[in-house]
């Protein structure tokens, strides 16, 4: 089956492919937990990353994967896809 936010085979892949960058963002005063950012094109000439282009998620695959769904469809994905 395919899962790339769970089998790392699959997202890694993905990741290298689409150029997507991760950051592992500690708990602190905005979340409690740890998480992972992910973006595509986050590099930028102001700053070193641009968390506004940015999604979030428990893994990095996760995040991975949600920055990728994101870049083909935007922040809302369609019930069903043609």
């Amino acid at each position: 089956r395919f899962m790339p936010s769970i089998s790392g085979d699959q997202g890694v892949l993905i990741i290298e492919r689409t150029g997507i960058s991760l950051l592992q963002v500690p708990a602190g005063h905005y979340h409690k937990e740890p998480h992972w950012r992910a973006a595509i094109d986050a590099y930028n000439v102001q700053c070193d990353w641009a968390p506004m282009n940015s999604y979030a998620g428990p893994t990095p695959l996760i995040a991975a994967m949600r920055a990728k769904v994101a870049s083909v469809y935007g922040d809302e994905v369609p019930d069903e896809i043609a």
